[in-house]
């Protein structure tokens, strides 16, 4: 016969600390993202590095709620590998074209510049 580990009639606690210690997590990470990008905060740091701040804090965000809400955590490394690595390589992806886009706005300006003369 099963063994129940409750008495009968009586609702379990729910287990929801983990929930609470992504919720607290969460709500830190986004305090600092927020304090940050105030303008008056913001003037003490270059505009790269306050990009770069925000990007890998949102980055770290979603991974925390990836993790945590869609149970990825849990899960085996070649499923967590199939989740993640088409996600870097799209964000890699984007950074080539940004580079790339940016050399030839550069260069055609250059080139345009030398043609008017």
């Amino acid at each position: 016969m099963a063994q129940h580990q409750h008495q009968p009639g009586v609702i379990p606690k729910p287990q929801t600390k983990w929930i609470w210690q992504v919720f607290w997590l969460l709500l830190i990470v986004t305090l600092i993202e927020v304090g940050l990008a105030h303008p008056d905060v913001r003037t003490f740091f270059s505009p790269l590095f306050f990009k770069l701040f925000i990007i890998s804090f949102t980055l770290l965000k979603a991974g925390f709620i990836v993790a945590a809400y869609m149970h990825l955590k849990d899960e085996v490394k070649n499923l967590i590998l199939s989740v993640a690595l088409p996600f870097v390589l799209i964000i890699y992806l984007i950074v080539l074209i940004l580079i790339e886009g940016n050399y030839v706005t550069l260069h055609r300006t250059i080139i345009e510049q030398l043609l008017v003369q």
